[in-house]
């Protein structure tokens, strides 16, 4: 905020344009003692542009195969652990694995993730941490590891699918219809 507020008058978009001189009459929905407009004014243009559809996948769950199980691998470097938490939100399910891999290096979000496999048990904190590094081996070294924990651990071995997943990922299709492309 330039001024340290906002004015907004309304929420429809005129069509037709208001004079310099107009623009004043207009009082704002948040204090009616001030006007909006003047050179804080904020104009909206329609460009012509259409939505795009959202994109349909089948998710009919009648597709003749059985349901995939995922071992989500989350490989975490940092403190936003709102983020992750997020991530777990938008993929969680008691159906499938989530295996976390915390650096090293990130005492404050192993603390966390710990926190939240506490809740859930489907959800596993590695109790051996490497010191990542993007593009190094040591991404390698870890994912490896994961999966010899994984297969050795029976309550976590049955999974079909690894999804390595950072906390700066984020899905673009709900969990059933990500399910469904994997099964097709």
């Amino acid at each position: 905020l330039e001024f340290g507020r906002e004015c907004f008058c309304g929420d429809s978009i005129s069509s037709k344009p208001i004079s310099q001189e107009r623009c004043t009459e207009y009082k704002c929905s948040g204090n009616n003692s001030q006007a909006c407009g003047g050179f804080n004014a904020l104009e909206v243009f329609h460009t012509g542009a259409h939505l795009m559809p959202k994109a349909i996948f089948e998710t009919s769950s009648d597709i003749g195969s059985k349901r995939p199980r995922i071992l989500f691998l989350l490989q975490l470097n940092g403190r936003n652990e709102r983020q992750v938490k997020r991530l777990l939100k938008a993929l969680y399910s008691p159906f499938h694995y989530y295996y976390i891999h915390v650096d090293k290096r990130q005492l404050y979000m192993l603390t966390e993730m710990k926190a939240v496999a506490a809740k859930l048990s489907n959800v596993f904190v590695a109790p051996d941490a490497h010191s990542t590094i993007w593009g190094g081996a040591s991404l390698l070294t870890m994912v490896q590891d994961t999966i010899r924990r994984s297969i050795a651990i029976p309550s976590l071995s049955d999974w079909d699918y690894l999804i390595n997943l950072s906390e700066s990922d984020f899905p673009v299709m709900t969990l059933n219809e990500f399910e469904t492309q994997l099964r097709a």
